[in-house]
């Protein structure tokens, strides 16, 4: 967890994940059966390895295909991706500016069980280079 941050900051972040009971490490230390309420895969771009021989809905570049509440197609509602890792429907930008605010929304659903579809703001920041 936070590989790119200084030791203190890591053990910082762990004692507080820990204050919550959330159990961090990687698939291999918990085997390949994973019983929890709540699971949260922090991923980056692309999702990984785990996930290619499932029938979920993904791109041509491997991202995740969603539908308006930031669920994956294809997961019976119960796998959301938002950020950089999926390509919303119907096309939202995939930037920091639109993950940070798919996670409250996500985190809202999951807090008060009101379904309603993510909307996009329509003014983001965008940082143009060439």
């Amino acid at each position: 967890i936070l590989s790119n941050y200084r030791p203190r900051i890591r053990q910082i972040f762990r004692e507080r994940l820990k204050d919550f009971s959330v159990e961090i490490g990687t698939l291999s230390e918990f085997e390949k059966t994973l019983e929890t309420s709540l699971e949260i895969w922090a991923t980056g771009p692309r999702s990984g390895a785990w996930d290619i021989k499932t029938d979920l809905a993904r791109n041509q570049s491997f991202f995740f295909l969603t539908n308006s509440f930031l669920e994956v197609i294809n997961s019976k509602g119960n796998i959301w991706a938002l950020g950089d890792c999926a390509e919303s429907t119907p096309g939202w930008p995939a930037s920091g500016v639109i993950a940070v605010r798919q996670g409250n929304f996500l985190k809202d659903y999951l807090i008060t069980g009101i379904r309603k579809p993510f909307r996009a703001p329509r003014n983001t920041l965008n940082i143009l280079y060439a």
